[in-house]
């Protein structure tokens, strides 16, 4: 499969600390690729440069065949690259419904796609996408009372409206229990399989890593230390000794 996204040699300095040196990263079309390594091992960093939120000091970006090193984050959004964040970035005082709508609002202007402006299809698209999340039910709550979980769903709903070929997601189990995670795990299986959706995402959980990720790649002080199939990564015995330890030797 050819690249969606690539990086060529991508390195960010913050005066003398080295968060990413010399990073070569290719992310197939249609694949579920996961980014590991402890904290400090320059993952979100890297995130920030792939999505603009920062600028490298040296190296190249390229989304689609097209160099967008130095391009703003709004244009990255009308290619069809979108992120979401470590910590969710909702609207806590609106209802999961009402997050939605705005998010489509958004994306008429954000996006490459032609939109209808109609409240009424803004309604029923955001339906749909509840829907899809399994968060029907939750629709007209407000998001700050909906659990961390469902939160983190109404999120990457925020990030689908925009309608991405790749979704760049930021330690999206984070701080979930485990039927939360279970839910969240099979929403992404359900987005990559039914909509072609390319995922790319940090993740410290090693049974969600090894569970749906198709490649995996390893970071250490801002350098990536090996890069392969989950099996790969599982039998390389630098991974091994670096981060996952006696867990990933047993199998």
């Amino acid at each position: 499969m050819r690249p969606i996204l690539r990086a060529e040699g991508l390195s960010k300095a913050f005066g003398r600390l080295l968060a990413v040196s010399g990073v070569n990263l290719e992310v197939a079309a249609g694949s579920i690729h996961a980014i590991i390594g402890p904290n400090g091992a320059g993952k979100s960093t890297l995130f920030d440069l792939l999505s603009g939120a920062k600028r490298p000091d040296r190296g190249r970006v390229y989304f689609l065949d097209k160099e967008i090193t130095h391009i703003a984050v709004e244009e990255r959004i009308r290619l069809g690259l979108s992120r979401t964040f470590q910590v969710p970035q909702v609207f806590t005082n609106l209802t999961a419904r009402e997050n939605l709508i705005i998010a489509l609002e958004a994306a008429h202007s954000l996006s490459s796609y032609p939109w209808p402006r109609k409240s009424r299809f803004l309604e029923e698209e955001a339906s749909a996408l509840l829907e899809r999340l399994g968060l029907e039910e939750q629709a007209s709550r407000l998001v700050g009372e909906l659990a961390h979980g469902d939160q983190r769903l109404v999120e990457i709903g925020l990030a689908l409206c925009l309608r991405p070929k790749l979704l760049l997601l930021d330690e999206p189990t984070a701080g979930m229990s485990d039927a939360e995670t279970w839910r969240t795990v099979q929403t992404l299986k359900s987005l990559h399989r039914e909509e072609g959706l390319t995922l790319l995402f940090i993740e410290h959980d090693m049974a969600v890593v090894f569970g749906i990720a198709d490649r995996v790649t390893v970071l250490h002080l801002g350098e990536v230390l090996a890069e392969g199939t989950p099996d790969e990564i599982a039998k390389d015995e630098k991974v091994q000794a670096a981060y996952l330890g006696e867990e990933v030797m047993a199998g």
